[in-house]
């Protein structure tokens, strides 16, 4: 474990701005390509500062134990800062698929691989974790520009599915973004992906008829989810060329696969006990991992301290605590996904720390 530090609650308000700076790694990026041994590998460049770069820094900065002064939230930065972080991204999303139309020379296979890629993960630590935060709020222009951020990625379902299904049945073998103790990965992130695009869908489907719509399977969000992002896609082909589009929907694919790689890194192997008549018991502290890494806090908006969003999915991200009754885990998300992504060490490194019922020891 790192060491814990007390970071001033200013300086933690201000630092949420890192979040609407992440965007800007992949113009920094480009900026680099006519430097020697850089002219394919500047793609890359973003996954080397997010998965190399973040962690160490992560884990140097420390743990932030503090929870939010009483009567020091408001407007800015709950709103302002995600509201902008999100422009920042959709600005920079439309430049990135800009260049590949304009600069065709510069993007052999290799460096249009880690363009993807770099442009992926930036849309999921940014565009989806902002969405995140925006689809929980109550006022309707911000749960719609988390809405668009998530048909940036061909992942609108998760504006239903995430409020509507994960919450109620997070912890039960009935959400598959919670994996099981000893799941796969590899196998656990597509199998999630599929089941909850399907799952948004009928929830979609299902209001629809409520409604008293016609065509209820397809006069619905979820559909009209996926037309925003068809037709960005088609925008997108029509101003840069095929390939800015065919880039537009990789990059989400990249993007939605992370945001279930994180969903398993905060809910694996916790279960909730079943009572005698067949119900779960309801969704508690214990029931998601903690993390309490400052930096990695900061630059996804608290999402680590997750037990407290499920306790209270209502709050937003600056009145988050860390629980003291969550498991926790010994490291920040940045390190995280890449200890994940390496099933053997993952297992090495929580399993101690899950017991057998998936009660996982606390602290």
């Amino acid at each position: 474990m790192g060491v814990e530090r007390h970071f001033p609650p200013a300086v933690t308000r201000h630092a949420y701005w890192l979040a609407a700076l992440m965007p800007l790694l992949l113009p920094a990026a480009w900026s680099l390509r006519g430097l020697p041994g850089l002219d394919w590998a500047f793609a890359w460049l973003p996954l080397v500062a997010l998965y190399v770069v973040l962690p160490v820094a992560d884990y140097l900065l420390g743990r932030d134990t503090r929870n939010p002064d009483a009567g020091a939230d408001g407007p800015y930065p709950r709103t302002v800062i995600p509201v902008m972080a999100a422009l920042v991204h959709l600005a920079v999303l439309a430049w990135a698929l800009s260049v590949i139309g304009r600069f065709p020379g510069a993007f052999t296979w290799p460096a249009l691989l880690g363009w993807i890629v770099s442009l992926g993960d930036i849309s999921s630590v940014v565009g989806i974790n902002v969405a995140h935060e925006l689809i929980h709020r109550k006022a309707r222009a911000l749960r719609g520009l988390g809405g668009l951020l998530l048909s940036c990625v061909w992942y609108p379902g998760f504006k239903l599915e995430h409020v509507r299904w994960h919450h109620l049945h997070v912890a039960t073998r009935h959400d598959p973004s919670s994996a099981a103790r000893g799941a796969n990965i590899y196998r656990h992130v597509p199998r999630a992906m599929l089941l909850n695009t399907a799952r948004a869908w009928r929830l979609g489907h299902e209001r629809a008829r409520r409604r008293g719509r016609p065509l209820p399977w397809l006069s619905h969000e979820v559909a009209a989810g996926f037309a925003v992002s068809a037709a960005l896609t088609l925008c997108a082909a029509a101003a840069w060329g095929a390939l800015a589009g065919w880039v537009m929907l990789l990059q989400g694919g990249v993007a939605a696969a992370q945001l279930e790689v994180i969903n398993f890194i905060e809910h694996y192997g916790l279960r909730r006990q079943r009572r005698a008549n067949g119900s779960y018991e309801p969704p508690g502290p214990g029931h998601s991992w903690d993390s309490d890494y400052w930096l990695s806090n900061v630059i996804l908006l608290q999402l680590p301290r997750h037990a407290d969003h499920h306790t209270r999915p209502s709050q937003p991200f600056t009145r988050l605590d860390t629980r003291a009754d969550a498991p926790l885990l010994p490291l920040g998300y940045a390190a995280l996904v890449n200890i994940a992504l390496v099933p053997p060490l993952w297992r090495r490194l929580v399993h101690p720390r899950l017991g057998d019922t998936g009660t996982a020891r606390v602290g």
